[in-house]
């Protein structure tokens, strides 16, 4: 039977993302219906950092693993 792979989104303030985000993104991309997987960032700055700070450690973190099917998005709306 052929599986159908859907994209996930992986919302979030993520004040700052964290391994146990991390960890989140992975558990998500090991299911088998999932086939890419969307972290949105919201767009308020939170303990002021900003969402600009965040993708980049976001991107930072990905950097360091094996994760091709996530991508980091920042949300345009707060």
């Amino acid at each position: 039977m052929n599986q159908l792979k859907y994209p996930c989104f992986y919302p979030g303030d993520f004040a700052p993302p964290t391994k146990m985000h991390l960890n989140t993104l992975y558990w998500l991309l090991s299911k088998p219906e999932v086939g890419h997987v969307s972290v949105v960032i919201g767009a308020k700055p939170t303990d002021g950092v900003t969402s600009e700070q965040k993708k980049a450690l976001w991107e930072m973190l990905l950097r360091s693993t094996t994760a091709p099917q996530a991508t980091i998005l920042v949300s345009k709306e707060k």
